[in-house]
Formats: structure tokens, sequence, C-alpha cells
């Protein structure tokens, strides 16, 4: 049944997200960074190189969800696409790339 596709399509994304979010902060702490902006960079950066493994692009409204922020602003449909030299890289070699760059990313 088409719904049923639907909802598993869902829920295995959901799960890809929320899978991403705690090996990202596996990462940061097996790595001890410290800096408040590199932390805030490798969490975004981790659920848009998720995002990417699926194909589908993260916009602010679901990116604000799968961080845990119930309150995530309807209106902003913007979407955020992996940087192409982060493309086809495993998650611990793009938030790597974040850390190098101190998080300046954005």
């Amino acid at each position: 049944m088409i719904e049923d596709d639907y909802l598993t399509t869902l829920a295995m994304r959901a799960e890809l997200h929320k899978k991403t979010l705690e090996n990202t902060k596996d990462y940061l702490i097996k790595h001890k960074v410290t800096d408040a902006r590199t932390i805030q960079n490798c969490l975004v950066i981790g659920q848009i190189w998720a995002a990417d493994m699926i194909g589908k692009p993260l916009n602010v409204h679901d990116l604000m969800l799968y961080l845990g922020n119930a309150d995530a602003p309807i209106a902003d449909h913007n979407e955020m696409i992996l940087d192409e030299q982060m493309r086809n890289k495993p998650l611990v070699e793009v938030l790597d790339m974040t850390v190098e760059q101190k998080g300046k990313l954005f």
C-alpha cells in the first residue's frame, strides 16, 4: 500500500537522522571538541550529511526538528545541501573537515 511505503520511508529517514545525531555527539565527545561554534556546525553538517545520504535536501524546519527543537520555524523552508567536497565521504571525515575548519563553514 502506498501509505505504508510512505510511512516506512519517513520512519527510516527519521531513524537515520537520529543515529547521525548520536554518532555526531559521540564524535564530539571522543575528540573533546569544546568550541561552541564548531559543535554547532558539526551537529548541523551531520544532519545535512544524513539528508544527502538519502538524496533529500534538508530545510531549516526539518533540521530543527531533527536536532530536537519542537518549536522549529514553520516558515523557513530554505534548503541546505552538502558541500561538493564533502559528498560521498563517511560522516567521520565530514566531521573531521568541519573541526579542521574550526567550525567556519557557514
